[in-house]
C-alpha cells in the first residue's frame, strides 16, 4: 500500500499557491477525447515544489454531471484526489459514516480514515454538500480560491475555456 498521506500535509498541498501558466486557458482548452464527456487536464507545479494535475469533466448530456479536481500527481501518488468539486448529478454516500448526500453539489476531500478504509482506492470518498455553487462556473470559481490558484490575468480567471462554458 502506498504511504499514507496525514491530514496536515493534505491541508498544506490543498493551501499551497499554484501559479497557472500565461497559456492556462489555452491548455484546458486541449480537450481529451472520452465517450459522452467533455475532459481535460493540466499539470502544474505548486510553488513548494509538489507536482498537482487539474483534472475538468463535463458531461455532454447533462450539466449538472461534472467535476473539478485536485490532485497530488508525484511518483509515489500519482493522480491521488486532494480536492474534488462534483455537480448534483448523482447521490453520493459516505460510506463510513453510513450517510448520503442525495442529488446536491459536493466537496470531496482526500482524509485519513478514508485512505486506511479503502486501502488507497478512494481516498476522497468523504463528501460533504455545498450551496456554494449550482454549476461548472460556480464550482470553478469556488476550486480556484479553496484551491489556492494563481492567475497572470485574476480578472480573467473566472473565465473557463468552451466547450465549459455555456
Amino acid at each position: 500500500m502506498t504511504d499514507i498521506i496525514s491530514e496536515a500535509r493534505i491541508a498544506a498541498m490543498i493551501a499551497e499557491r499554484k501559479e497557472m501558466s500565461e497559456d492556462w486557458r489555452q491548455e484546458l482548452a486541449n480537450l481529451k477525447n472520452r465517450v459522452g464527456r467533455h475532459e481535460t487536464e493540466v499539470d502544474l507545479t505548486g510553488t513548494g515544489g509538489t507536482p498537482f494535475r487539474i483534472l475538468i469533466s463535463l458531461r455532454h448530456s447533462s450539466p449538472e454531471n461534472f467535476t473539478v479536481i485536485l490532485m497530488l500527481n508525484s511518483p509515489t501518488h500519482p493522480n491521488f484526489p486532494l480536492l474534488r468539486y462534483d455537480g448534483g448529478s448523482h447521490d453520493h454516500r459516505n460510506r463510513l459514516e453510513g450517510n448520503r448526500i442525495i442529488r446536491r453539489p459536493h466537496i470531496h476531500r482526500a482524509t485519513e480514515r478514508y485512505q486506511i478504509a479503502t486501502y488507497q482506492r478512494r481516498p476522497d470518498g468523504y463528501a460533504e454538500e455545498t450551496k456554494r455553487y449550482q454549476d461548472l462556473a460556480g464550482a470553478w470559481d469556488c476550486f480556484r480560491s479553496d484551491a489556492n490558484l494563481a492567475f497572470p490575468d485574476d480578472d480573467a480567471s473566472r473565465l473557463l475555456p468552451p466547450p465549459f462554458t455555456r
